[in-house]
């Protein structure tokens, strides 16, 4: 449970900084700047609540597949437990993609190619469209990438460790992240 509200609340961080819920008009509003290096204490509590909603290792704390002979997929097989199993993935690559879009400026790259537009109203070369749905694709399977590192570095989770880490730490970076974003829309906005 502690995982789900930093997740949710470092998203509507970033909706208040931008002034909208609406991915298109997120994404169009970093064309300068991404929203990482605009409030990077939510981009840190959104993608820490990505790695625990997952339930990977190392928070994999319910299924403990090396300790838990018993644990809960014990009782599947067949293709309930090939979907119990593959969700965990999709779940992965949607935050990922959800992460993208909020922090790390969606199709926009760093620097726009010369003869590509930065908006998306008037695609008419396959460039256009294909150059675009390549950079998402890249920066979500870079963050998937990034959160399967931090699975084999770090060692598992006990319980009481993960809800100190949920409730404590992420609580407090995401109270920061929310004043960092009321802040920076008091001083003048982000346009």
């Amino acid at each position: 449970v502690s995982y789900e509200v930093s997740l949710l609340l470092s998203a509507l961080s970033m909706a208040v900084l931008f002034a909208s819920l609406n991915f298109l008009d997120i994404v169009e509003k970093q064309t300068r700047l991404w929203g990482i290096a605009l409030n990077p204490l939510a981009a840190i509590v959104f993608f820490l609540s990505i790695l625990v909603s997952t339930s990977k290792f190392p928070f994999e704390i319910a299924e403990a597949d090396t300790e838990i002979v018993c644990g809960p997929y014990t009782e599947y097989s067949g293709i309930i437990y090939g979907l119990s199993m593959g969700y965990g993935y999709v779940k992965t690559y949607v935050l990922s993609l959800m992460f993208t879009l909020l922090f790390l400026g969606g199709w926009n790259p760093i620097v726009w190619p010369p003869g590509l537009s930065p908006t998306l109203a008037g695609y008419s070369l396959p460039s256009d469209i294909f150059f675009p749905s390549f950079m998402v694709l890249a920066k979500t399977l870079i963050v998937m990438a990034f959160s399967v590192f931090l699975r084999a570095v770090y060692p598992r989770y006990r319980i009481d460790q993960a809800i100190k880490i949920g409730w404590h730490v992420l609580f407090t970076l995401l109270i920061l992240s929310i004043i960092l974003s009321i802040s920076i829309v008091m001083v003048g906005g982000w346009k």
